[in-house]
């Protein structure tokens, strides 16, 4: 009697006989079809594996990167790589940007363009705040007639009432209790 060659194990031999193939891939083929390992791509629990992460971990990263995460899905090596260990360009180019800011405030703060806020409070209430206030006291007197032709003193009180206890409180809590 004959005895029967061994077969291959069925299975994890070939791809999956529902599965369409992918650009590139070829039946039989080790590497899964893919050419030069350039083009590998991984589902989120694959990286997760492979990462040492937890697989929710990688969704966020995924989510965070603006990349929609579906199930089983793949993802580019490098798409899951920023996902879990973020973009080192991405990283360095805002840092940058933030270097480079950095140094225009200084250098608008040495030509007089940029001035800190405490040497001009006191500018800003002498030449806007002082003048305001004194049109605020000065507004009951002015429009009362305007207001209650047989009653102005009622306006004028109503009308500085108001300022008092709205306007002006409002006007230091913008100001920051500069007067």
């Amino acid at each position: 009697m004959a005895r029967k060659r061994p077969t291959a194990p069925q299975g994890r031999s070939g791809p999956h006989p529902r599965r369409k193939r992918r650009a590139g891939e070829e039946a039989g083929r080790e590497d899964g079809g893919y050419r030069k390992g350039l083009h590998h791509r991984w589902t989120v629990t694959e990286a997760a594996k492979l990462l040492a992460v937890d697989p929710k971990t990688v969704a966020m990263g995924l989510r965070r990167e603006g990349v929609e995460v579906f199930r089983n899905a793949d993802y580019s090596v490098r798409t899951m790589v920023a996902a879990v260990y973020g973009d080192g360009e991405r990283e360095r180019v805002r840092a940058l940007q933030l270097d480079n800011a950095e140094r225009e405030r200084k250098a608008a703060r040495e030509i007089g363009e940029l001035v800190p806020k405490a040497e001009i409070g006191p500018e800003i209430v002498e030449s806007l705040v002082a003048p305001l206030t004194a049109i605020l006291d000065a507004m009951g007197a002015a429009i009362d007639t305007r207001c209650n032709p047989q009653k102005p003193e009622l306006a004028r009180e109503v009308i500085d009432t108001y300022v008092e206890t709205v306007i002006k409180p409002a006007m230091r809590a913008k100001l920051g209790g500069a007067r």
